[in-house]
This record gives structure tokens, sequence and C-alpha cells, in this order.
């Protein structure tokens, strides 16, 4: 008999391709919880591979549902309200989803046995991170919340961090990640705008979502992380500049141009980020930015698809006028 994962946020960007890994490689029956409608993982629903549960963790009776219904083994929590700028305006209906969430989550982890895998905001590395947004706050109220119930009650936990993915399946609004922000600028014609020289030159690493999904399932499946946190990314060596990768993004797409821009912003200093690359936790060592440059014509192909022209200035508009006032 196959077994059975939960994934909060089964129908976004990175639980949706967890979904795809644990049907289709893992074979695993998977209950994707998630109020976003099931667009991309609907083959697996018709095929009666998993099944969709409108809701979210914040959701005491679905969630008591869930447990009523299914011996669940493992939980993806991958659920979230998308970043500050949505949290914010409403900090306590973010910070009471998260921890709440988790509190539920951690009590049928309990009940069945089950291990859960949590997405954290916070580093492996041994350095001060200012969690000041509303997005790292709430999430880490979480975390805090789900390795109490670790301590306390042998909750089998595996905590990560995932940076920078990138899919076809992401949205364009509300826009915040770099990636479809550059796609959004080429497509509609326009210059794609690099706030400030260190912006410029900060160095970053992308996994499309597919890869991270596999990692995820295979280093949770795999057994308890000696790391307080497992990042996902690649060695330095592999890095690329935001306007390395924004050329990247004009050459694919085969018009534009990218400009510099002065940062009104008060930003702290950048600086690259060092991981402990789960891929050598998994002996994989895969070249992360060899595969972008492979995946990012077929991401380009599908945003055309997806997306209108009004659409990608659309989204242009709205992340110019964030740096408009500072924000």
């Amino acid at each position: 008999m196959s077994k059975t994962a939960l994934v909060t946020g089964g129908c976004g960007m990175v639980g949706s391709h967890i979904v795809d890994y644990l049907v289709d490689e893992k074979k695993m029956f998977v209950v994707a919880l998630d109020p976003a409608p099931p667009f991309w993982i609907k083959r697996h629903i018709l095929d009666d591979k998993a099944v969709y549960i409108h809701g979210s963790s914040f959701d005491a009776a679905q969630v008591s549902r869930i447990r009523r219904q299914f011996d669940v083994d493992v939980i993806f929590d991958i659920g979230a309200i998308l970043g500050s700028e949505e949290c914010m305006p409403r900090l306590d209906t973010a910070v009471n989803f998260t921890t709440i969430g988790a509190r539920n989550i951690a009590e049928l982890a309990l009940d069945k046995g089950a291990k859960v895998f949590y997405i954290a905001t916070e580093f492996s590395t041994e350095r001060h991170v200012d969690f000041t947004d509303g997005y790292s706050l709430s999430k880490n109220m979480a975390l805090g919340l789900y390795r109490e119930y670790a301590k306390q009650y042998g909750l089998q936990l595996v905590v990560g961090r995932v940076h920078h993915v990138y899919s076809e399946r992401q949205q364009l609004l509300p826009v915040r990640k770099l990636l479809p922000t550059m796609i959004a600028y080429a497509l509609a014609g326009k210059p794609i705008k690099i706030f400030g020289e260190k912006m410029a030159k900060k160095r970053l690493h992308y996994v499309y979502g597919g890869d991270a999904a596999r990692v995820i399932v295979d280093c949770t499946l795999k057994g308890e992380s000696k790391l307080p946190v497992l990042d996902i990314g690649s060695r330095p060596e592999n890095f690329i500049s935001v306007e390395e990768l924004a050329q990247m993004v004009i050459d694919v797409v085969g018009k534009g141009k990218y400009v510099i821009v002065d940062d009104i912003r008060k930003q702290p200093e950048l600086s690259e980020m060092a991981t402990n690359n789960w891929t050598e936790v998994l002996g994989i060592g895969t070249d992360w930015m060899r595969l972008l440059k492979y995946d990012l014509p077929f991401v380009v192909d599908a945003f055309k698809k997806r997306f209108s022209i009004d659409d990608f200035k659309l989204a242009v508009k709205v992340f110019e006028n964030r740096f408009k006032f500072g924000c």
C-alpha cells in the first residue's frame, strides 16, 4: 500500500512541484491543502493519485478532516502568505495563519507519527540576520513553535530554506521575485531596471522548482538532519550576478537591454550567500547555473503563453511604484 503525504500550499509554485515528484517518482498518494485552485496538480486528481482540499493549515476543521480520513506519513508544510507586502497591513492575520497553522500541523503529525518538513527564512550559517519584515517574522514564530514541539514532544522535524526558486508556475503579481520581474520587463519591451550598482554586482544562485522539490522530498524522506537548517542552493563559484542574469533574460527573449538606476531606498550592505547545499547532503553535486541556462528558455516561453502584454506592463508598473516611494 502506498504511503500518503500532506502538502500544504500544494497548488503553489514549490508545492505543486513537490506534489508532482511525490506522485510521479515516489508513488505516494497526496493530500493537497490550499486555498488556491488546483491548476498545476489537476492531472493527479483526475488519476485518483491526489485529492484537493480547499483551505489552509489555519483551518482547524479541515485539518481535523484530514486527520480522520487519511493516514498521513509525511507532511510538507509549504503554505504561507506570500510576502511582506501582504503581511504588514494585516500582521495579526499573518502571524495567526502561520503559528496556529503550525500548531494544527504539529498536532496532526504527532497523532499520525508523521515527519514534518517546514520552509524557514533563517540560514544555517552562524551570522546575524535582521528579520524585520512581516513575512520573516511570522515564519520564524511558526518555526519556533515547531522546534518547541520537537523538543518537548519528539516531533520529527526537518527545516529547510529554499533560495531563489524559479519556475514557469511563478506569478507575475504581486511582484517581488527578481527573475519573473526581469522577464516581464523584457517581454513588455522595456529596459530591465537594476536598482543600484551594488545590486547589479550581487551574486545569487537559482534553482528550478522541480529540482528544489526533488531535493526537499529526498532529504526529508532520507532521515533526520544534523543541521539546524538545510539550505538548497549552489556553491559560490556557480553564482551569477544580477546584471549577468538580466543579460541572460535579454538573450533568451531576443531583444531589450538593462539599465542600472539609482536606488533611493536605505538598504543594508549586500553580502554573498554561502550555502551548505542540499545537493552535497544527497551526494549529487549539481551545477544549478548550468540548469538555469537550460531551463530559462522554457520558462520564458511558458510566460508568453500564460500572460498578455498588458499583464507584463502592469507587473512593471507595480514594481516601479514600489521603488518610486522608497519601499
